[in-house]
């Protein structure tokens, strides 16, 4: 009759609210461990004093590890010489170091940290210390590293990355610098930046990497500051000042997630042979 059109055919569903209540209490079960276990990580993600005073003087539990951090300031305020002077204190801590590199040369980074106090072609010869030279193919000359990439090339640039990571993730944990991110941005563009940048992040944390992302605030719209900002664990802001005997660097702590921290803006100095001090240090 069907067939004929004498009669229509029609599907009835039933929900059984049983099986809904049964899958809805599964689904808060697992959701709530996994909560747990999140929060049990956290709890146990170590805390440690980086060797920066500056810094470890505003870290009231200590610096948390496994975080991403955004160091964001000013042009001449020093970023470049804490990135190497909190590496270099890793490096003597036993642990590894990679320098992705695209504002300078790897041998300037050299002599700046030889000169700080850490020989890191003695950590080269070890296997703990490696260069991602972006700088080198970036300004068209040949690079001496083993590893090297043009940062406008994001997709070689992630293998590359990937490939140094699994090299330094058998010689222990990893601290990690993008120094600058600035740069990244005007060779690859924002959207593209942005995306590595999260991407990149993740990345670190698989590896159980702590890691310093260098950015000049003042170079960039402030949606594209606060968008980089919101990716990071963390950020450390610096700038400068005019005052009465000349210019004055601030420096403060405007989040890092996991651990309490001062955000108040501290004088400090920047000294070549032991990078970024308190003014009642120098």
């Amino acid at each position: 009759l069907a067939e004929l059109g004498l009669l229509t055919e029609a599907r009835l569903y039933s929900f059984n609210r049983e099986k809904d209540l049964e899958l809805q209490g599964e689904v808060s079960s697992q959701l709530a461990e996994g909560i747990v276990l999140a929060e049990r990580e956290e709890l146990l993600a170590e805390k440690l004093r980086t060797g920066v005073s500056i810094i470890d003087d505003l870290m009231i539990e200590g610096y948390p590890t496994l975080s991403g951090v955004l160091v964001l300031g000013d042009p001449g305020t020093g970023k470049a010489a804490f990135c190497q002077q909190f590496v270099g204190e890793r490096l003597k801590r036993g642990e590894c170091g990679v320098y992705m590199i695209l504002d300078n040369f790897p041998e300037s980074i050299r002599l700046s940290m030889m000169r700080m106090g850490s020989d890191v072609k003695i950590y080269e010869r070890k296997g703990r210390f490696t260069f991602i030279d972006c700088y080198s193919p970036h300004i068209g000359a040949k690079s001496s590293e083993r590893h090297s990439e043009d940062p406008s090339n994001i997709s070689n640039l992630s293998i590359t990355i990937s490939k140094v990571l699994s090299e330094q993730d058998k010689a222990g944990p990893i601290v990690f610098v993008l120094d600058s991110f600035s740069t990244l941005i005007q060779r690859s563009g924002v959207r593209a930046s942005l995306e590595f940048l999260r991407s990149l992040l993740g990345k670190l944390r698989a590896f159980k990497s702590t890691s310093l992302f260098v950015l000049n605030r003042k170079a960039f719209h402030p949606a594209i500051l606060a968008a980089a900002q919101d990716i990071a664990d963390g950020v450390i802001e610096m700038k400068i000042e005019e005052g009465p005997s000349g210019l004055l660097n601030y420096l403060r702590i405007t989040k890092m997630r996991g651990t309490r921290h001062s955000t108040a803006w501290v004088p400090y100095e920047i000294s070549p042979d032991r990078g970024l001090l308190r003014k009642s240090e120098t």
